[in-house]
């Protein structure tokens, strides 16, 4: 979003819903706590800062086993995309 500060005033004009898809394209296997949680926050606020409002979906791509309790603590979140529980 914030490399493309064009194609976010697009989608805010045409009234799309805008999922966010994470700070980063990680694979959070690896990833320690403390870093997907920040990466958490910095995504709100970027789409906060970029959309005008709060995400609210999240798809992470590549989440571990506590994607979801994190997504869940920042809270204002409708949807987790990364849910595949409903198949």
């Amino acid at each position: 979003l914030e490399r493309n500060p064009a194609a976010c005033r697009a989608m805010v004009k045409a009234g799309w819903e805008v999922a966010s898809h994470g700070y980063r394209w990680w694979d959070y296997q690896d990833v320690s706590e403390e870093v997907e949680r920040e990466h958490i926050r910095r995504t709100v606020r970027i789409h906060e800062e970029m959309i005008g409002c709060r995400p609210v979906g999240m798809y992470q791509g590549k989440p571990n086993e506590r994607t979801r309790r994190l997504i869940v603590e920042e809270g204002g979140f409708l949807y987790d995309s990364d849910a595949y529980s409903d198949d």
